[in-house]
C-alpha cells in the first residue's frame, strides 16, 4: 500500500469510511511528513498539530458513532498563511 500521503484525496476519504485506517492515523502521517520535510523545504509557517490531533479525534469518534458526514470529513489541507482561521493561536 502506498504511503497515505501519496494517495489521492478520493481514496484517502474512501479508506477512512470503511475505516481501513483512522483519521487519527492520516492525521499523525501528514504531521510526520511536516516534521521530516519542513526543515529542509521551510514551507510550513504555522503549524496546528495539537489543533488538528483534536479534530481527527473527533471526526473519529463521530465515523465510529455512525455519523460520517461525507468524502471531506476529516480531510486535512494546508492553507497559505494570508488566509484568516479563526481557531489559530494569536487570531483569537
Amino acid at each position: 500500500m502506498p504511503e497515505i500521503y501519496h494517495r489521492t484525496i478520493n481514496d484517502v476519504a474512501r479508506l477512512i469510511r470503511y475505516r481501513e485506517i483512522s483519521t487519527v492515523e492520516v492525521c499523525q502521517a501528514m504531521r510526520d511528513r511536516i516534521d521530516l520535510l519542513d526543515s529542509r523545504l521551510h514551507d510550513c509557517m504555522t503549524v496546528t498539530a495539537d489543533l488538528t490531533l483534536r479534530q481527527a479525534r473527533s471526526a473519529k469518534a463521530e465515523i465510529a458513532a455512525g455519523k460520517y458526514r461525507g468524502p471531506m470529513h476529516s480531510i486535512r489541507f494546508a492553507a497559505k498563511d494570508l488566509i484568516y482561521t479563526d481557531e489559530v493561536k494569536g487570531y483569537r
